[in-house]
């Protein structure tokens, strides 16, 4: 058992996961079973009234299978953590989740009572959680982190620094709920605890997060005031990535100041090109073309959403909720352009995305069922004109 201990041990250093669950759990069974004989062994000799010196010598391996058997289950728990590391950093959330409740199930069976290890078990939760979040199964998540929060409060008198990291993670989960104000308050509660001995990373991840609450709320003054205080302070900070700049842009668009908008989106693309930042850089496009849209600029806002889709569609799929959000882009500019043949065909197929995705209630579905009717509508008007020449 040792040897497979070893094993396992060394699989898991090596970020070989597989191999560290195949000998975890080899440990695990020849340590029941062996278990179980001794357990045998040591009733026949309570039977027989002989308890003194062969239970002292049956005991001993019987504590030794144990102690085993403990840190088979402390590495199985890692080992399934590593394997669902891989898959959430590769957006497979399902199959994530799947080797997290595996990991919290071996975490709960082991035996060590030290603090660390009951700690360990709230950010278990918090693992647990966030995948119920990715997954949009936001009251299970919402549950979940709560029983997290419990953990680790009962662990610990106070919730010190540690805590305040699922604190964050759960404050993401409330903005997605639209619960920005409860969000923000406990941002507010982990700067005024600990912004101090934070590092500067994470206070300014934490801003940040304060930002899109703001703008959640509709309060862009407020979001644009902590804008002012994260350029500030961090803009020579080789962590700023510049999407500080499309909430700014998106601040001044909610505020029907476009030009200002247009301006500070467009010299942001250099920004997030050089941070190779793919994903934001999509999406300062995307909040760009609206923008054109808005300015009438109506070419170059089609123009804008090209590389956005480009990017999309390089690293998700045409059946995504992301691509849909570019053709909902691109349906509105060619409406507004008369074409309304192709653009009635993009709505149909945003509307297909999403009913696979979310299903037939999707509230935003809404939206494109107007569209799509007043693109009819439109359609039908100028058919009708036609015939009158």
């Amino acid at each position: 058992m040792f040897d497979n201990l070893l094993k396992s041990k060394n699989a898991l250093e090596h970020g070989n996961c597989d191999e560290a669950i195949k000998t975890g759990l080899v440990v695990v069974s020849n340590g029941c079973k062996s278990l179980d004989l001794n357990l045998e062994v040591r009733g026949a000799y309570f039977k027989q009234g002989q308890n003194d010196e062969p239970f002292n010598v049956s005991i001993t391996p019987i504590q030794e299978n144990i102690s085993y058997i403990n840190v088979a289950f402390t590495n199985l728990y890692q080992a399934y953590c590593c394997k669902a590391d891989n898959y959430y950093s590769n957006y497979q959330y399902d199959l994530a989740l799947e080797n997290y409740l595996k990991a919290d199930a071996y975490l709960n069976l082991d035996t060590n009572y030290s603090n660390y290890w009951k700690s360990a078990k709230a950010f278990s939760k918090r693992d647990i959680a966030m995948c119920y979040e990715q997954l949009e199964e936001f009251d299970l998540s919402d549950s979940v982190f709560n029983e997290a929060i419990d953990i680790y409060s009962n662990v610990n008198d106070t919730l010190d620094f540690d805590v305040y990291s699922i604190l964050i993670n759960y404050s993401e989960l409330l903005s997605k709920k639209y619960e920005y104000a409860y969000s923000n308050q406990l941002l507010n509660q982990i700067l005024l605890s600990h912004a101090s001995v934070m590092h500067s990373k994470k206070v300014y991840r934490v801003s940040k997060k304060q930002v899109s609450n703001f703008i959640g709320l509709g309060m862009f003054d407020e979001a644009l005031a902590i804008i002012d205080t994260i350029e500030s302070k961090f803009i020579d900070s080789s962590f700023f990535d510049c999407s500080v700049n499309i909430y700014k842009g998106l601040c001044y668009y909610r505020k029907n100041k476009y030009d200002k908008a247009n301006t500070i989106l467009f010299n942001n693309i250099s920004c997030l090109e050089s941070n190779r930042s793919g994903f934001n850089l999509s999406e300062n496009y995307k909040l760009l073309s609206y923008t054109n849209i808005a300015l009438a600029n109506y070419n170059q806002a089609l123009d804008y959403v090209a590389p956005a889709k480009k990017y999309v569609v390089s690293k998700q799929s045409i059946t995504s909720p992301s691509y849909a959000s570019c053709l909902k882009i691109e349906a509105k500019t060619l409406n507004i352009l008369g074409h309304y043949q192709e653009a009635f065909k993009m709505y149909d197929t945003i509307e297909s995305i999403y009913q696979i995705t979310y299903g037939k209630e999707y509230q935003e579905l809404s939206e494109v069922y107007m569209f799509k009717s007043r693109t009819q509508i439109v359609f039908r008007e100028f058919l009708m004109k036609l015939k009158c020449f």
